[in-house]
């Protein structure tokens, strides 16, 4: 006998298409071999595969014999209960092995060399779990010595009984664990794609015969909702992360220099974590190559604009560039005409609502709508020596257009769209007309340009004030009491009524405190990955992905279905949020369509949680 281990499949139907990529972790294993047994045609040349072709009535014939008692497989899945079996089933081939076992497909194989091979010999069982959740022996990859009584405990009058369901009962994770406890010297291995809450990680990237989830080495990566998982090959990776749908009413746009490059990855995370739409990147005189977690997202769209190096200023920065906002505007909308868009800044935290910025695209005319200012005018100092200065009237005297329209914009999110070009290029021209003509001039940059064209043409249309600054979370006193400004809050500026009307978080400058607004605000709602959504025969199904325990809202919630185009909405209301893992909407019956899933705390009406579901 050597020290080998086998690994027993047994499958009926047909083979998945994602058994290429598990197939591709297991193929070149040492000391693993793989005895697959189907119904199915399959050709498999890797030399640790042994494919055997079966069908249901061998597989019956051959178990009721074991246990002397006739077993019916009501369907294809009821195969998995019969994990617990398959070295008895199988048993004479098995023979010139040290360990026997079972494993799903749904899996991507990590490194056997390092945290199986040392265990072997020293224990009698050795399976995969999750330390705070699933602390005990699971299916997906589970091996036992080849001993006479490990192959034959698995015969009691549960397992018999559990072939009267046509649901599988997982056997080998209940009735058999409990068979094995104090007789046996068990070893789990805390190391899959779980993390301290309980909640699937959908991000991992298999390389080189290791599996990376989320930054850190993990044994086995299992992708059991595999409608929610998306693959990608890249070279000798196989990448994987979460599948979800994107709308194309509008696209994000972004610009940033290299020097910028890490501080955009906590907008990227954003983004990934809370919206449904595609942002197109602008890379200022270089290449990015985006961090691999980001890089298999169809959400991200990269594109270089190479801008002409200008004087740099008292802070070290290039003037053209920071004045460069207007550049990308023109660009994207030729790059990709007839749509809307929105500008935000590299600086930005979205949050769970920042999709909900579609309404204001109705609002659109043929200028761009900025964000608003809690101040008519913002005053700096050290632009000109010991001063406090306002640069927007700096340039409205170089220019003669008084500023009428208040309260002042923001440039750190607009709305626009191909309507608004002749409104960038007015800004370019004003630049390439009035820079470095006077001290302070475009000191705040685009900004400036824009503030003064709305004055000069009396656009006043605007996006309310949307943004939280200064604060890791949202806080609705902070709003009229910021304090890097004198002047006194406008009377002009609409507020946000509520949280609601927050979408984004503004001015973080380092990654700590991007780190601290993703764990502050991020306790306080639910990304796209947390809740998992699904609609199968006229039923809606709202199942958690974690147990959500370090969140902080209220227990009670209200789940809304709304049909984006008919606005047509339904209702699951005062839900225990914290109590139950399934939420259901039976006897629904929707027609195809793009549908908006949102979770709403009952009695606050704080949305927590944004989804976008697609019917067909």
């Amino acid at each position: 006998m050597n020290t080998k281990i086998i690994l027993i499949q047994l499958w009926f139907g047909k083979i998945p298409d994602y058994f290429r990529y598990h197939y591709e972790t297991t193929k070149k294993l040492k000391n693993v071999d793989f005895l697959f047994v189907t119904d199915q045609s399959i050709s498999i040349d890797s030399p640790n595969y042994k494919v055997i072709n079966t069908n249901v009535n061998e597989i019956e014939n051959k178990i009721s014999e074991l246990v002397g008692s006739k077993i019916v497989l009501k369907n294809n899945k009821k195969a998995c209960d019969l994990k617990a079996a398959l070295g008895d089933i199988f048993s004479e081939h098995i023979k010139n092995y040290e360990y026997f076992g079972c494993y799903d497909i749904d899996t991507l194989f990590g490194d056997v060399e390092k945290y199986v091979t040392p265990l072997l010999g020293q224990y009698d069982i050795i399976s995969v779990a999750d330390k705070n959740f699933h602390n005990r022996i699971s299916g997906p990859f589970l091996i036992m010595k080849n001993i006479p009584e490990l192959k034959t405990i698995y015969k009691t009058n549960e397992f018999i009984e559990s072939f009267q369901s046509q649901n599988v009962v997982f056997y080998e994770e209940n009735i058999f664990n409990n068979l094995i406890q104090n007789k046996f010297n068990v070893k789990l291995i805390y190391s899959v794609n779980n993390d301290s809450n309980g909640k699937i990680i959908y991000d991992n990237i298999w390389s080189g015969g290791k599996n990376n989830c989320n930054g850190n080495e993990i044994f086995l990566y299992h992708f059991y909702r595999k409608n929610k998982t998306k693959f990608e090959v890249v070279g000798n990776k196989i990448i994987t992360s979460y599948n979800k749908k994107y709308l194309d009413d509008f696209y994000w746009v972004i610009g940033f220099t290299e020097s910028h490059s890490k501080l955009s990855h906590g907008l990227l995370e954003s983004l990934k974590k809370y919206s449904n739409r595609k942002c197109i990147i602008y890379t200022i005189n270089f290449d990015f190559q985006l961090p691999e977690k980001f890089s298999v997202s169809n959400q991200f769209i990269l594109r270089r604009i190479d801008i002409p190096k200008g004087e740099i200023d008292s802070m070290g920065r290039d003037e053209n560039i920071m004045s460069s906002k207007p550049v990308i505007t023109l660009d994207v909308i030729n790059f990709i005409p007839d749509k809307n868009f929105i500008y935000i800044d590299c600086d930005i935290y979205l949050t769970v609502n920042c999709d909900e910025l579609v309404k204001y695209t109705k609002e659109l005319e043929d200028y761009p709508l900025f964000n608003s200012h809690v101040h008519d005018r913002l005053y700096a100092s050290n632009i000109i020596m010991g001063e406090w200065v306002s640069t927007i009237d700096i340039l409205s005297e170089a220019t003669g257009i008084p500023v009428t329209v208040f309260p002042r914009r923001k440039a750190n999110v607009f709305i626009f769209n191909k309507n608004s070009k002749w409104f960038f290029e007015e800004q370019m021209s004003l630049y390439s007309e009035y820079k470095n003509t006077r001290p302070g001039i475009f000191r705040l940059h685009d900004e400036d340009s824009a503030n003064i064209l709305l004055s000069k043409y009396n656009l006043t249309n605007s996006l309310p004030l949307i943004d939280m600054e200064e604060c890791s979370y949202i806080d609705m006193e902070k709003i009229r009491n910021y304090s890097y400004n004198i002047s006194h809050i406008s009377e002009n500026v609409i507020l946000p009524k509520n949280e609601n009307d927050i979408y984004c978080f503004h001015g973080f400058k380092d990654v700590e405190f991007y780190q601290k607004i993703d764990f502050d605000y991020g306790n306080t709602v639910l990304d796209c990955e947390d809740f998992i959504v699904t609609y199968d025969k006229n039923c809606f199904r709202f199942e958690k992905n974690s147990h959500i325990k370090n969140k902080k809202f209220q227990t009670e919630v209200d789940f809304l279905i709304r049909e984006i185009n008919t606005n047509e909405k339904y209702w699951i209301t005062n839900q225990s949020i914290f109590n139950y893992w399934f939420f259901f909407y039976n006897n629904i019956y929707l027609n195809n369509g793009i549908y908006q899933v949102s979770i709403i705390e009952s009695e606050t009406k704080r949305i927590i949680f944004n989804d976008i579901l697609e019917i067909n």
